[in-house]
């Protein structure tokens, strides 16, 4: 995650380094990925793995515990691909943005 990013996390959980592997096997492994708790304030803390594939705009992440979660992609001219998504409205521009290492 850019380092950016962690002034929209929760002061709880801001200290949190989350990280997203797609691997080359259509497989994914996801650690401390933050999302919004169902039915209530607050973030709740992915991890885990499944399969991955790229559906329209975003990269389908499909957990093996049955949960779907989609980190869109965008790339600029001259700029890396980024994965992001939002906690919150998407027009808020609070995104968490993911680059490649």
């Amino acid at each position: 995650m850019k380092e950016e990013s962690r002034q929209y996390l929760p002061a709880d959980v801001r200290n949190l380094n989350p990280r997203v592997t797609l691997n080359s096997d259509g497989t994914f492994t996801a650690v401390d990925l933050p999302q919004p708790q169902i039915g209530g304030p607050g973030v709740v803390v992915m991890a885990g793995g499944g399969k991955w594939r790229i559906d329209s705009d975003r990269v389908q992440l499909n957990f093996q515990e049955g949960f779907g979660f989609g980190l869109f992609w965008s790339s600029f001219p001259g700029s890396p691909i980024e994965l992001h998504y939002s906690l919150t409205d998407p027009d808020l521009v609070e995104w968490f943005r993911f680059t490649k290492r």
